[in-house]
């Protein structure tokens, strides 16, 4: 409990305040180190099987996760979050480099096979993600 009084001059009363706070629960602090991030899609044979991406690092504001020993199909797919569909991204939410992909009605959409791995990087501004970039490396 925290109690601030701020008094005005001697003389008049009206510039006098005293203001009490208390603390009722816990302030939750979003941090994105804790979240989760999947794939989800046809690549992998169905919408209902999620491959999780691993955090990596944190520098700033910035974040990086990463699945490794990817193997898509030709197929469709998204990165959501906690496994739901509440958020999502697909094409056009994120900038996509190392494998080409075309927009499939918002899912991001590959021709061919791929295998390697793949790093999911943002900024975070305190409630959401920002500057998000999909990065894909082939494996050799």
């Amino acid at each position: 409990k925290i109690t601030l009084e701020f008094v005005g001059p001697a003389a008049t009363t009206q510039d006098s305040y005293k203001y009490t706070v208390e603390k009722t629960k816990e302030l939750a602090v979003l941090d994105p180190a804790t979240f989760v991030y999947s794939f989800i899609g046809s690549v992998k044979g169905n919408w209902d099987t999620d491959i999780d991406l691993a955090y990596v690092s944190k520098e700033g504001d910035h974040y990086v996760f990463e699945a490794k020993n990817l193997d898509f199909a030709a197929g469709e797919f998204k990165v959501r979050f906690g496994h739901d569909w509440a958020k999502s991204f697909g094409f056009g939410a994120m900038e996509v480099k190392g494998l080409t992909v075309a927009d499939a009605g918002g899912n991001l959409k590959i021709d061919a096979p791929f295998k390697g791995s793949a790093k999911f990087e943002f900024d975070w501004d305190g409630s959401a993600e920002k500057n998000i970039v999909l990065t894909f490396t082939a494996a050799e």
